[in-house]
């Protein structure tokens, strides 16, 4: 444990369940003796937590209680969903998880769901099983990863036994509770920075739709700006995140004798498909072909070369999921709205020429 956490630990367990809305903290030299830690720790503890709205600082004056302490050391019982299939949500929620347990202040359980067919499928399950796991389980918040399914009838239906849905990575509108990461803005400086590395003949690899698909948003936006006498469309080829649909890919484009020094993939599995494919026809990985995917998986340290790739800090994300998951169990699911767009970032790698040395 951090000592800011420890400072944190101590002010939840100690400091808090003593207090009422309204209440002055006692004096913050006292409470950086009685943690153990020193002065700017115990600030910094204290900063965190009116970053949560659990304390609230008023000029010329000690931070005092914003909310019931009582209420704000509650457990909060949190039921995660992932769809099994996908390596990089599952790769955020054990991070979350891990994160969570540390912390003491919830309890996480987590509950795979295996692909169905269809968007209805998806919603007979969660008024079935996954609102009956809530339910037994005293739940106060169910995060869904990724939000990409219909959720407003889940959320109302939810609501009305006094649990919130939280949906992350799923696009805007789909529910009351979300966070979001512009995926546009990834696939847009994925290509702009193929563009300015000297890469001239460039494919995007991956979802294209423009129905809930922020990826192709990017991508449309990217070559109207650049090359705007050309069809975005005859630039790209609709697959799914996965390798052998970024593998198979990459090989119609070689049979078609396609010229292409830049690619923008759907996601890192799809990335790494397409490079192996180029790999298997000799192309020289990033001298002849650069390749940008996106979620920047862990396993990207092992690959050779390491794939450049754009996602949202892990830190910065757990740090708003947390974020949002105390505000929604202080408040009415029927009621609140919580909305939080993250931009991702770039994590550059040895796959972009001038990245590559």
């Amino acid at each position: 444990m951090k000592k800011y956490e420890q400072a944190i630990d101590y002010l939840m367990k100690n400091v808090l369940p003593n207090l009422s809305a309204g209440d002055k903290i006692p004096p913050e030299t006292q409470l950086a003796k009685e943690a153990g830690v020193c002065l700017m720790t115990l600030r910094r503890g204290v900063d965190e937590l009116c970053l949560r709205g659990i304390l609230s600082r008023i000029p010329e004056h000690r931070a005092i209680v914003e909310s019931s302490a009582k209420e704000s050391s509650k457990q909060i019982n949190v039921l995660l969903i992932r769809l099994e299939s996908d390596v990089y949500y599952t790769e955020i929620l054990l991070n979350l998880q891990q994160q969570m347990l540390a912390s003491g202040r919830f309890k996480p359980m987590l509950h795979s769901i295996a692909t169905l067919e269809s968007p209805r499928d998806y919603e007979k399950y969660f008024f079935n099983v996954v609102l009956d796991m809530a339910i037994k389980n005293k739940i106060n918040v169910v995060l869904v990863i990724p939000g990409n399914v219909n959720v407003i009838t889940i959320e109302k239906h939810f609501a009305k036994y006094g649990i919130s849905l939280l949906t992350v990575f799923g696009e805007i509108g789909d529910c009351h509770h979300q966070i979001m990461h512009d995926l546009s803005y990834a696939t847009y400086y994925g290509l702009y920075n193929l563009y300015v590395s000297g890469c001239r003949h460039l494919f995007y690899l991956g979802n294209i739709s423009d129905v809930n698909c922020s990826r192709w948003t990017g991508v449309k936006r990217f070559f109207n700006e650049f090359f705007p006498m050309e069809d975005p469309c005859t630039h790209a080829i609709n697959i799914l995140g996965y390798f052998e649909e970024g593998f198979k890919a990459f090989k119609r484009l070689m049979e078609k004798n396609t010229v292409v020094d830049g690619i923008q993939a759907h996601n890192d599995e799809a990335a790494a498909g397409i490079i192996a494919a180029a790999k298997e026809h000799g192309i020289r990985i990033p001298e002849q072909l650069s390749v940008v995917g996106i979620d920047n998986l862990s396993r990207n340290t092992n690959m050779k070369p390491r794939l450049t790739s754009f996602a949202v800090p892990i830190d910065e994300l757990i740090r708003e999921i947390q974020y949002a998951l105390e505000q929604l169990a202080k408040h009415d699911p029927a009621k609140s709205i919580l909305r939080i767009i993250l931009y991702p970032m770039m994590h550059p790698g040895e796959t972009i020429r001038n990245n590559s040395h």
